[in-house]
């Protein structure tokens, strides 16, 4: 392929004689993302005390209030991590289980994901249940009605993805997290391949839990991820890196994540950027 046949191929820094296509494992920044990224870190070790200390909240305040647009909820909801499997475990870390309950998931699920919650469960004398969808998908509510079929009493949790990764099924979860809302059980959505392939509305969606990458579809510099934690769970959720909690400058942030080493990581943190860096599709054509 060459520059004549994709006009869009010289904004990327592909190996010559390379056409990729797997976004949905790796998707690589478009120059202006990388070059923007670059700026920022450059900016951060030019006086790391002045970033750290007086700019850095302001700034990531600003990138999750347009992430919080882009995905349709406030960016007081959401949270910085390295990607959906991070989120993931922030999760299951904190999600309370007691022997005896039941955590609900489906047999199109990620691999790594269906570890976790199920050495989450061994550790809580819990149980992972894997529910098998029907072969043919026909109509959302039916889809729904099968996983949900899987659910009881014990039921305490329903992870779920929105587009799975191994067999690419876009899940009806807006249904799924209606009828386990009527039942009074909470939702955890694996978004990962969702974001920038389908419209994520989280407002609208009324999950629980939403853990994404932004490096897939979205083109977002690697390292950069999101978790969505409805109000009700933020004094619930907790970091799987403890520092100083809270906020530097005194101001109470997303539970006890943001400044609790969640976002407060190495220079080469992408969440760090600000929106153009991290929406790249600010920087590419209106038309692609």
């Amino acid at each position: 392929m060459t520059s004549a046949a994709s006009p869009y191929l010289d904004l990327w820094a592909l190996r010559p004689g390379v056409t990729y296509l797997n976004h949905g494992s790796f998707g690589p920044s478009p120059k202006a993302v990388t070059a923007n990224r670059q700026e920022w870190i450059e900016r951060l070790e030019s006086e790391p005390m002045d970033f750290f200390v007086r700019q850095m909240e302001g700034h990531l305040d600003e990138a999750r209030k347009r992430l919080g647009d882009v995905v349709g909820t406030s960016g007081d909801n959401l949270v910085f991590v390295d990607n959906a499997t991070f989120a993931m475990n922030i999760v299951a870390a904190s999600f309370p289980l007691a022997t005896g309950d039941e955590v609900l998931a489906t047999n199109h699920e990620y691999g790594a994901v269906l570890r976790i919650w199920r050495e989450q469960c061994q550790a809580a004398g819990a149980r992972l249940v894997v529910q098998k969808l029907p072969e043919k998908f026909d109509a959302a509510d039916e889809v729904a009605a099968a996983l949900i079929a899987g659910a009881n009493s014990r039921t305490k949790l329903i992870v779920v993805s929105h587009i799975t990764s191994p067999t690419a099924l876009i899940l009806p979860v807006a249904e799924i997290c209606r009828q386990a809302k009527s039942r009074g059980i909470p939702v955890c959505i694996d978004g990962p391949h969702a974001l920038a392939a389908v419209p994520v509305n989280l407002t609208q969606l009324d999950c629980d839990f939403y853990c994404a990458s932004c490096h897939k579809w979205l083109s977002a510099p690697f390292g950069s991820g999101f978790l969505y934690i409805r109000p009700r769970w933020k004094q619930t959720i907790r970091p799987v890196v403890v520092s100083w909690g809270d906020s530097l400058s005194g101001v109470r942030t997303v539970g006890r994540m943001n400044s609790s080493g969640q976002e407060r990581g190495t220079p080469r943190r992408s969440w760090r950027c600000p929106p153009r860096s991290i929406f790249s599709r600010t920087c590419l054509p209106r038309r692609l």
